[in-house]
């Protein structure tokens, strides 16, 4: 139960939040994830939680992190502000782009709160040591300039593939894993120039907003 607010609230308050924002069918959904995964004796899928604070939620991470765990939730990722990214913000409806100046509170409301989510739930730096996943791997960004140096690769329920989470619109149609294995996908020069530049700071114009351009 969320600390500050009634049940009604709380799914007002996610449904003002997204599209078709239905808190209920997110928790039956992973209700009957989680106790199919358990009656077959699977291990995975691990459930994580991870999210978007508003300047009018800022303080109810602890509350979000105990109602998520009592509905089977596992792993705590992450919480963030409203995204600034220029392909996130044209997108938003009017009413929310206000939210766009108090993005710093927002962040360091969340972080306030990090010490009891990642106590109440499995911090994923410790799930993805546990896993053997290198989740912070050693890159060779160049160190004179503002640069991107995600190392991971990302794809869309598409299969189309991109060099960032935040890139929603695949820059070339020929990165698909449907089509293409990861390995040649890796390898294609476009992909390649696409990587060089972002690792020495020359940014597209969907890179515009994003902390790592600043």
């Amino acid at each position: 139960m969320w600390r500050s607010q009634s049940i009604r609230l709380i799914l007002e308050t996610f449904a003002s939040s997204r599209l078709d924002g239905d808190l209920e069918k997110v928790w039956r959904g992973i209700r009957k994830l989680r106790e199919y995964r358990d009656a077959n004796g699977y291990v995975y899928p691990k459930i994580s939680l991870k999210g978007t604070l508003f300047s009018n939620t800022k303080t109810e991470l602890p509350s979000i992190v105990d109602v998520a765990k009592s509905n089977g939730v596992e792993v705590f990722e992450s919480f963030q502000p409203l995204n600034p990214m220029k392909n996130y913000v044209r997108i938003y409806p009017k009413e929310k782009l206000q939210e766009l100046a108090v993005i710093d509170e927002v962040v360091q409301s969340a972080h306030a709160d990090y010490d009891y989510a990642t106590s109440n739930l499995q911090p994923f730096r410790e799930f993805c040591q546990t896993e053997g996943i290198d989740l912070f791997p050693t890159t060779k960004a160049n160190p004179k300039f503002k640069n991107c140096d995600e190392t991971w690769i990302y794809s869309l329920l598409s299969g189309d593939v991109t060099p960032c989470c935040q890139i929603k619109d695949p820059p070339n149609r020929n990165w698909n894993i449907f089509k293409r294995n990861i390995a040649d996908i890796l390898d294609d020069p476009d992909y390649e120039s696409l990587r060089f530049n972002l690792w020495n700071g020359i940014f597209p114009d969907y890179c515009e907003g994003c902390w790592k351009t600043r």
